[in-house]
């Protein structure tokens, strides 16, 4: 019986060799699971040591293979859960690195677009710089082009001065010359009217002899600056007379002009006048009208014949 239950107790022995070698395998095949894993996490080298520990216990209980069985049942129970437990944790692991890993892609992204816009910083910068010396060469232009406006300025506003003095020195001998004109007296055929003297041709000629005339006389054709001036001048012809006035649209056909270049702002046209009749009246003439009336403007070729107006 004895001989019985040892050979029962060695094949137990056995089976739990057998099952301890096999656990030790799977235990080893862990180790070299966990032994990848735990260069990726620290922690678990702390267990595998404890893990090393109990293995070498179980090599220095042989004789005490009763005590064994159970500590090897017990231990097989406990390797059971910490495989169970390392399965956890690699897989725990597994879900970090993978986490680590889309962190990882994550930063790179960002890395990436960190980059582009830290190469769009530089060329800004670039550009910065490049438009900051422009506008300090600007500056520097602009403070000599102030430099040359202020000493241009200073010299206007002195020849202004000058000028200014002048033009009051030239209005009060204007002035004095006025007095003096109204106080002048035609020549016979002549007629006054302010400071000026009028004259009505006898002889009908086309518009530039009658300027010719008017100038051989030391005058000119008529130039109407006021309404009373325009009623004067009225006055000198007789009802419904035509008489060169010094008008015309030659240069630009409807843009009128006086011979001596005063500014055309007045006008007295007849109604429906000037027409530029057949596209070739380029010369005014007055149409008088009554005594004391304002009389009429007209537009007429300039090589009609008709009396004329002299001033001087």
């Amino acid at each position: 019986m004895a001989q019985a239950s040892s050979h029962v107790i060695i094949q137990d022995t056995e089976q739990l060799q057998n099952d301890y070698n096999n656990l030790t395998m799977e235990k080893d095949r862990l180790k070299r699971s966990y032994a990848s894993l735990i260069k990726e996490n620290n922690q678990l080298k702390s267990d595998y040591s404890n893990f090393t520990q109990e293995k070498k216990l179980l090599q220095t209980s042989l004789s005490k293979l009763a005590e064994q069985n159970e500590l090897l049942q017990l231990r097989y129970d406990n390797l059971t859960e910490e495989r169970g437990q390392f399965q956890d944790g690699y897989d725990a692991l597994v879900a970090e690195r993978d986490q680590l890993q889309t962190s990882i892609n994550n930063l790179t992204q960002a890395k990436d677009q960190q980059h582009i816009s830290y190469n769009a910083l530089l060329k800004e910068r670039e550009r910065l710089q490049t438009n900051n010396t422009v506008v300090a060469s600007e500056r520097e232009q602009l403070t000599t082009a102030l430099y040359n406006l202020t000493r241009k300025r200073d010299h206007f506003e002195a020849r202004y001065t000058t000028l200014k003095e002048e033009k009051d020195q030239l209005q009060r001998e204007l002035e004095d010359m006025k007095v003096k004109m109204r106080d002048r007296p035609c020549q016979i055929g002549w007629k006054k009217f302010d400071t000026n003297c009028y004259y009505v041709s006898k002889i009908k000629r086309s518009w530039n002899d009658s300027r010719m005339a008017c100038k051989a006389s030391g005058a000119d054709l008529v130039v109407i600056n006021s309404l009373t001036e325009q009623i004067f001048v009225n006055g000198l012809g007789i009802l419904k007379m035509n008489a060169w006035i010094g008008l015309m649209d030659q240069a630009t056909e409807g843009t009128w002009t006086w011979v001596d270049g005063t500014p055309f702002t007045t006008a007295y046209w007849q109604k429906g006048q000037p027409n530029s009749y057949h596209g070739n009246q380029d010369c005014g003439e007055m149409i008088h009208e009554a005594f004391g009336e304002v009389g009429e403007w007209n537009d007429d070729g300039c090589d009609a014949e008709q009396f004329s107006i002299c001033e001087k």
